[in-house]
């Protein structure tokens, strides 16, 4: 069974649309989510909000792909948009 999941950030400083896409990017490629996400729907929300839909294979994949990239929440904290 497919598992969704709904997220939301609000930034402190307003989003550059090109430094998202390429930070999207680098998360893709890095975590080689195809192997447990099945589609992923970004979208800006206002200046310094946006959100996301992620389709996962299951569950298990969500819980799978979370562990792998854990360390994000860290990483977000430094980058600049």
């Amino acid at each position: 069974m497919k598992y969704i999941v709904n997220a939301f950030w609000k930034d402190d400083t307003p989003i550059n649309a090109e430094e998202a896409i390429d930070y999207m990017m680098i998360i893709r490629d890095t975590f080689d989510n195809e192997e447990h996400v099945l589609e992923t729907i970004w979208y800006q929300i206002d200046e310094y909000s946006h959100g996301s839909v992620a389709i996962y294979k299951s569950e298990e994949s969500y819980n799978a792909f979370s562990k792998k990239t854990h360390f994000r929440e860290s990483f977000q904290t430094k980058r600049t948009v």
